[in-house]
């Protein structure tokens, strides 16, 4: 009896250690499947991968799947993008700052991106200077642009 209790808490406690998890997995997932399906996400979503990936700390795997989803978004959907960072508080939009300092693959083009940030005009701001300081980072970045 003891034993069929123990193995029953365990089974509760994995499936309460594994949510959190899910939940984070989630708006990674949404982005991804908008990026594939060339479909505009919104921007709640996009800030909700966003927050997601400044709380990532040591998951290497999640780290290097979503800062390719990352710049990838940032490529094909640079206005909203940009707005959903702006909308981030200061120290979770320092990390995604870092995380653009820092491509983990060489796939991406930082000369597009640079060019299609400096062809939108925000209306805002806020925006224009999150727009200024990624556009700083991206063409600082060592990559030929």
């Amino acid at each position: 009896m003891m034993k069929i209790s123990l193995t029953l808490l365990l089974c509760v406690l994995s499936f309460y250690y594994s949510v959190p998890q899910q939940n984070s997995m989630e708006p990674i997932s949404k982005i991804e499947w908008c990026l594939c399906n060339n479909v505009t996400p919104d921007e709640s979503d996009v800030l909700d991968f966003l927050r997601i990936i400044a709380s990532l700390t040591n998951e290497v795997e999640t780290t290097e799947r979503s800062n390719e989803l990352l710049f990838t978004l940032l490529n094909d959907y640079p206005y909203v993008t940009i707005v959903a960072i702006a909308d981030m508080r200061r120290p979770y939009r320092d990390k995604i700052y870092a995380q653009l300092h820092n491509p983990i693959h060489d796939g991406i083009d930082p000369g597009s991106i640079y060019e299609k940030l400096q062809s939108i005009h925000f209306a805002t701001l806020k925006h224009k200077l999150v727009s200024r300081k990624v556009q700083q980072i991206i063409f600082s970045l060592e990559i030929p642009i």
